[in-house]
């Protein structure tokens, strides 16, 4: 009897050591996956061409600063190889999110786009939809976002919905404002408004 008296205090001695460092390394466990992004990886602009030699990426997130000051990120469903070529990307489901230093936003909405890592410009023939901090929404059929510059434009003409009426125009331009750090929206190539005051919508 007084040997099974000691070998049990001799277990509880020892799971008062053990127990605890057990549920240490659970918890260092946890925290090791906690920090892991879930929704994709976010990756320097200047990090595509590694991509393009994989055979696929879900979720990529790509950042970074145009000279101008306009922060962007583009995000997407899925990033793949553009062909042979190492500098050009496909992505799925594209999303651009533009920030000025003022705190203007711009976001963008397409389908496949292709991205060229050397020259920092992305492109898409896919309908796109547009919305910006300002109130304007817009859907055009294309357009190109030149990430070194900080601009984006349209390829085509586009439908805008604004805080005072409806826009047809045949081109938009969205590019830094020098004097407040904002962004600038610019319709040209024959605009037409429809007046809509509040009251009347």
């Amino acid at each position: 009897m007084q040997a099974y008296d000691n070998r049990y205090s001799l277990f509880v001695n020892w799971s008062k050591i053990i127990l605890p460092l057990i549920a240490i390394a659970l918890l260092s466990t946890l925290f090791l996956f906690s920090n892991r992004p879930v929704n994709g990886e976010l990756i320097p602009f200047s990090k595509i061409e590694e991509i393009a030699r994989e055979n696929r990426l879900s979720n990529p997130t790509f950042s970074g600063v145009g000279a101008n000051g306009v922060m962007f990120e583009v995000s997407a469903v899925a990033a793949r190889p553009d062909g042979e070529d190492a500098t050009v990307i496909t992505v799925d489901g594209t999303r651009i999110a533009l920030r000025s230093t003022a705190g203007d936003t711009v976001e963008i909405v397409a389908g496949s786009s292709r991205i060229d890592s050397q020259a920092k410009i992305l492109t898409t023939a896919a309908l796109t939809r547009i919305s910006a901090s300002s109130g304007y929404t817009m859907e055009t059929e294309g357009l190109i976002a030149n990430f070194e510059a900080g601009t984006v434009e349209t390829t085509g003409p586009l439908e805008v919905r604004a805080p005072f009426g409806r826009l047809s125009t045949g081109h938009m331009l969205v590019r830094g404002a020098n004097d407040d750090g904002g962004l600038m929206i610019v319709f040209n190539q024959g605009v037409r408004l429809v007046y809509m005051p509040k009251e009347q919508e």
